[in-house]
C-alpha cells in the first residue's frame, strides 16, 4: 500500500524531462539577459540608423506596420538594458519555480504561472504598445500560456 501511494506521488518521467528542459532555458535565459544587461552598449543615432536600414533592405510582408517594426526595433534597442535586467530577474524566478515543482511543491506552479506571464509584458511596457508589441506580447502570452497548462496539468497531483 506504501509502494502505490508513492508510485501515486512520484510524476511522470515526461515531467521530469520538462522541468530538466525549464532548467536549462531558464539558464540560458538568464545568462544571456546578464550578458545583455552588464554589457551597457551605447546605442547612437549611427547604431539605430543602421539597424533601420538594415530592416529596410529586405522585403518583408510588414506593409502598413513597417513605421511599428522600426518604433518597436529603436525602443527596444533604447531600452535595452533596463529589458534585460528585467528579463534576468523573471528567469531567475522562472527556474526557481521549475524546480520547486521538480521537487513536488505546488507552490512552484504559482510562482511559475507569475513569472510565464509576467515576461512577455516586459518588452511591450519598455517599447511602447504598438500594434506589433500587441502582437508579440498576444502570440508570447499564448506560447507561454501552453507552457503554463502543461505544467498546471500536474498541479492536481503536487502536495
Amino acid at each position: 500500500m506504501a509502494a502505490l501511494s508513492r508510485e501515486a506521488q512520484e510524476p511522470p518521467r515526461w515531467f521530469f524531462v520538462l522541468c530538466l528542459l525549464s532548467l536549462v532555458n531558464s539558464a540560458y535565459g538568464a545568462a544571456s539577459s546578464l550578458i545583455n544587461a552588464l554589457a551597457r552598449r551605447e546605442v547612437n543615432a549611427g547604431m539605430i540608423e543602421e539597424t533601420l536600414e538594415l530592416i529596410r533592405s529586405f522585403d518583408w510582408p510588414t506593409g502598413p506596420y513597417e513605421e511599428h517594426v522600426e518604433s518597436y526595433t529603436v525602443n527596444l534597442m533604447l531600452n535595452m538594458v533596463n529589458v534585460s535586467a528585467l528579463s534576468f530577474l523573471f528567469y531567475c524566478l522562472n527556474a526557481i519555480a521549475v524546480y520547486l515543482m521538480l521537487r513536488q511543491q505546488r507552490k512552484g506552479w504559482y510562482l511559475y504561472l507569475l513569472a510565464q506571464m509576467a515576461l512577455p509584458f516586459i518588452p511591450a511596457l519598455l517599447s511602447g504598445f504598438n500594434p506589433l508589441a500587441r502582437m508579440v506580447l498576444l502570440l508570447a502570452l499564448i506560447w507561454n500560456g501552453l507552457w503554463v497548462a502543461v505544467y498546471g496539468s500536474q498541479v492536481s497531483k503536487l502536495p
